[in-house]
This record gives structure tokens, C-alpha cells and sequence, in this order.
């Protein structure tokens, strides 16, 4: 067998002066003195033969050796962590506890639903909802820090490699308006009329918007031609804009189902134009998946998954 010249405590050690940039700190945040700490990377250094970290008045810098060292132990760590709970798992099932991502528009909208039927059936699970942009979602599963992840879009193709994908369903983005607005009790209109109208539009990163964008330019319109007068960063923000104004905006179906049947907004259907994003559970191929988890997209999949997903 052979006997490392590390322990668990050691990577712990390096792990946290990595984390918090100084002996101090980490001491402080392991619980232990800071010669403690001091003690524990010398001896690592002794045994390996090599300096890991260098220390000056400003902080302390890994040298490589440390961050080859670095790199190994965050994987060792994650690894660890990952058994105990796939042994955790054996004991609490069907109990347990998950953290679950959605980005913004599907974890507001969509999300709600999922899990308060989840809970009926399951009373004693607990999750954790993350909700955050796309691309963050996305980073967080890869890093380990969400289990699974309910999503709308395109996931970043940096990491579609990183990331295992079921389909859930599509979802319809709609032309939204007020009654103000002249149009608001038109059947339907041609694609010309966006030319007349004066849009709010969700600001330029948001997953919808750039999907908007894309599938305008198939049938040749330019959002860049439109008259955008006003750009914000939440759905809520700019459904209130357009509720108090003439304006219009390109949302999603799912998010303003409250509105329409109160007939606070109106959707005016164009004649050339359906856009309709793909929905997607995400998980992560590369952890151990909890059987809770197993059991939550096995309720999604058969209860909720639908062609087209507008309402609950």
C-alpha cells in the first residue's frame, strides 16, 4: 500500500489558505491557530520535498508545486464529499435534501409549480432554489455547487460537453402589450407592425432577449431597426412598464398568464412569427446522482413534460 505523504486534514489546510489568501484567515476559518496551520503546510512541504507556498508581508503565493498540488486536492475534496453523500443517501432516502437551479424566467414561473408538487408527495425533502442567469446556472451544476437545474435557452457551449441535457418541453414567447396600446385587441397583425411600435426589451445578455433576437432575424427583422425605448433587467420591472404604458415586449408565455387572464396585458399574435425555446433539466453526468433527485425528474418527465409548456 502506499503511504501518502498527505492527509485529508492537509488538503482541508492548502484548500483554505488557497481560499481565503493568508495563514490567518484560514486559520480562523478552520477553527484552529494560525501556527497550526503553519506547522501542517511545513510538514506537507518536509515530506514532499518541495516548497508550496511562499509568504511575504503582503500574503501568501503558491509556487507551482502548490497549485498541481492545489488542483488535485479541490478534486479529492469534491470526491469525498460526494461519497458521503452518496452514503447518506442510503440512509435517508426517500428523504433527503437537493439543491435545485432555475434561471430566471423558468425558475419564477415554472419552477413554483414542480416543486410544491414534489413536497405533496415527498413532505420530508428539503431543497435549496438557486435562481440566477442561463450561464450561471449552468457554471454552478458543472462546479458542483446545484445537483440539477431547470433551464430555458442555450446552455454556454463551453460547457455543453459538462452537462447532460433531457428535453422538458418548449417554451412560447409572446408579444405582450397594454390596453393603451392600439393594437391590444387585434387578432393577429404582420410581421411589418413591429416597425410602428415602440418596444421595452430585457437587457442584451438575457437568455429571451437574445433568442428574440435570433429568431427575428430569421424572417428579416432587425431588432437594431426596432424603436427600443427603454431596456431593463427583470421580467417583473418591465411587465409593470408596459401595464402603465402604450409599449411592447417579447416575454415569455409562462410569465404573464396572471396578466392576460386579468386582461392587464393582451397578446397580439403576428402572423409570421412563432418563437418557442427549448426547455431543459440539466444534471450533471460526472456526480453521483441522488436517488431523491431520480424520483423529482421522474414526477417532471411524466406529470409536467408537455410539448409546450404556457400553464400549470
Amino acid at each position: 500500500m502506499i503511504n501518502y505523504p498527505f492527509t485529508i486534514r492537509n488538503l482541508k489546510i492548502l484548500q483554505a489558505v488557497a481560499e481565503y489568501g493568508n495563514f490567518t484567515e484560514a486559520a480562523q476559518n478552520l477553527y484552529v491557530s494560525q501556527p497550526a496551520i503553519s506547522s501542517q503546510i511545513r510538514e506537507l512541504e518536509r515530506l514532499l520535498q518541495m516548497k508550496l507556498i511562499e509568504r511575504n508581508k503582503t500574503g501568501s503565493r503558491f509556487t507551482e508545486a502548490g497549485y498541481i498540488l492545489l488542483y488535485y486536492a479541490n478534486q479529492i475534496l469534491a470526491l469525498c464529499e460526494e461519497a458521503c453523500r452518496a452514503i447518506d443517501d442510503l440512509q435517508t432516502y426517500p428523504h433527503g435534501s437537493f439543491t435545485i437551479g432555475g434561471s430566471q424566467t423558468i425558475g419564477i414561473n415554472i419552477l413554483p409549480t414542480l416543486l410544491t408538487s414534489f413536497q405533496l408527495y415527498y413532505p420530508e425533502t428539503h431543497v435549496n432554489v438557486h435562481i440566477d442567469a442561463t450561464w450561471h446556472i449552468c457554471w454552478n451544476l458543472t462546479g458542483g455547487d446545484i445537483d440539477l437545474a431547470l433551464i430555458g435557452g442555450v446552455i454556454p457551449p463551453n460547457l455543453e460537453n459538462q452537462i447532460q441535457t433531457i428535453p422538458f418541453g418548449l417554451e412560447e414567447i409572446v408579444l405582450i402589450t397594454s390596453k393603451k396600446n392600439a393594437y391590444a385587441n387585434y387578432p393577429s397583425l404582420t410581421k411589418h407592425v413591429l416597425y410602428n411600435v415602440h418596444f421595452i426589451c430585457l437587457e442584451k445578455q438575457s437568455s429571451i432577449q437574445r433568442y428574440v433576437v435570433q429568431k427575428l432575424e430569421r424572417i428579416g427583422i432587425y431588432f437594431s431597426d426596432l424603436f427600443v425605448d427603454l431596456e431593463v433587467n427583470s421580467v417583473e420591472s418591465l411587465k409593470n412598464f408596459l401595464i402603465s404604458s402604450n409599449k411592447v415586449a417579447f416575454l415569455s408565455l409562462s410569465s404573464v398568464i396572471k396578466e392576460l387572464r386579468t386582461e392587464e396585458l393582451y397578446w397580439i399574435p403576428i402572423k409570421e412569427l412563432q418563437i418557442q425555446r427549448p426547455i431543459w433539466i440539466l444534471t450533471n453526468p460526472y456526480r453521483y446522482r441522488l436517488r431523491i433527485i431520480e424520483l423529482f425528474l421522474r414526477l417532471c418527465l411524466v406529470k409536467f413534460s408537455s410539448p409546450t409548456i404556457q400553464v400549470f
